[in-house]
């Protein structure tokens, strides 16, 4: 053997001992087996690794999940056996010892044993699933064992990590973002909804509207508008828009009993305006018990909300009302200190500063008022003076 030769044969060595131990390193660090958790609300576990695939289930912060393995920024999980949804008895073919297997494609998992209840997930033919009750035509399952699915990874904490991971959008580089900055809203608004939510909303109106016209309720097809109502549901957190989103979608399916009712059954017209009636009543029942509720704690403020200090320095304010995890006022106050009360609801009094020009009001602070301490029980009463006279001491009598 020449020396040329036994030089390539000792470079070529060492590179393939090079080559095994940096392969033993990546498996070593890839998360096989470890407990992870979410650290986002309303996070999909999906069928497969790209946000294209069904959406099997919701997750939510805290939730624990088993991580598999990891590919392409997501990480296989085995789905949760405890996450408990509700799917329509007609799309499944029930087996022996609780077992099924779903026979349609795209089949809607909701919260509850009703059309009316939220989607959590979708399940496609072939997927198994194990049965724990059945409630009028409608299954309660669970995944069967050893299922898996797929999350995003950012959105995952696993053991042993300091913290989650920055959210940056899957298969692109990260962006380096601004400081946040407060949202300024107008005082006690509610969060408005975007174009995109609107719009779903004003087509699924108007085949809403369309349908309920006909004279005969066998001929309303409701179908494209109860599944946009639901994706105007997901999409929104305004509650004026979410209660008026409820009213259409129990008419829905109302007019869903009707048709699957003998020909015999009235008409549920009236039915249907006396339960919509008595929706809004109690709504605005609920709205005006609250105003009352906190016209009766704070009597003479202004405004109520939690208190907390303004992060940015804007001079003389200090600190800021949050309600609804919104700002909604600004607080300044020459007289009080402020600080004792971060973090606390509270009611202001004051006047509104109208020298400040800010985007919202500015209260000069003169008051700052505690919720009323929850008036004492009779027994409780009873059990407090049993216990001041235990402690007493008794009187020496006279020799």
């Amino acid at each position: 053997m020449t020396r040329k030769t036994r030089r390539s044969l000792f470079i070529g060595c060492l590179a393939a001992g090079f080559l095994g131990c940096m392969t033993g390193w990546t498996r070593a660090q890839a998360p096989q087996g470890k407990e992870g958790e979410v650290v986002k609300d309303s996070v999909s576990i999906r069928a497969d690794k790209n946000t294209d695939s069904v959406r099997l289930a919701l997750a939510f912060t805290g939730d624990k999940l088993r991580v598999l393995a990891e590919t392409a920024g997501w990480y296989e999980v085995e789905l949760p056996r405890d996450y408990v949804m509700w799917v329509s008895k007609e799309f499944v073919a029930a087996g022996p010892d609780k077992e099924a297997v779903v026979n349609a494609d795209n089949v809607s998992a909701r919260a509850g044993a009703g059309m009316e209840f939220e989607t959590m997930g979708h399940l496609n033919r072939g997927r198994r699933i194990e049965i724990l009750e059945e409630k009028a035509g409608w299954l309660k399952f669970k995944f069967a064992a050893g299922d898996k699915g797929y999350v995003a990874k950012q959105f995952v904490r696993l053991e042993g990590e300091a913290g989650p991971r920055p959210a940056t959008p899957i298969g692109k580089p990260p962006v380096v973002k601004p400081p946040p900055v407060e949202p300024v809203k107008p005082p006690e608004a509610e969060a408005e909804p975007d174009p995109k939510t609107m719009e779903t909303f004003n087509r699924a109106d108007k085949i809403y509207w369309k349908e309920v016209q006909k004279k005969n309720i066998a001929d309303w097809d409701l179908e494209e508008a109860r599944k946009l109502y639901l994706n105007v549901m997901e999409g929104t957190r305004n509650q004026s828009l979410k209660g008026t989103v409820l009213r259409r979608l129990a008419v829905i399916a109302l007019a869903q009993r009707y048709r699957e009712a003998p020909s015999t059954a009235s008409d549920p017209r009236e039915v249907l305006k006396e339960r919509e009636k008595e929706i809004d009543a109690e709504y605005t029942r609920k709205r005006q018990i609250l105003a009352e509720e906190i016209k009766r704690l704070y009597p003479t403020c202004i405004v109520v909300g939690r208190l907390e200090k303004l992060a940015t320095t804007l001079p003389p304010i200090t600190h800021k009302i949050v309600k609804d995890e919104h700002m909604t006022h600004l607080l300044y106050s020459p007289t009080i200190d402020l600080t004792i009360y971060e973090g606390k609801t509270v009611g202001i009094e004051g006047e509104v500063d109208n020298t400040l020009k800010w985007p919202l009001p500015a209260i000069k602070v003169t008051g700052v008022v505690l919720a009323p301490r929850k008036p004492e029980s009779s027994e409780e009463k009873g059990e407090k003076q049993e216990g001041e006279a235990g402690k007493q001491p008794t009187e020496k009598q006279p020799d």
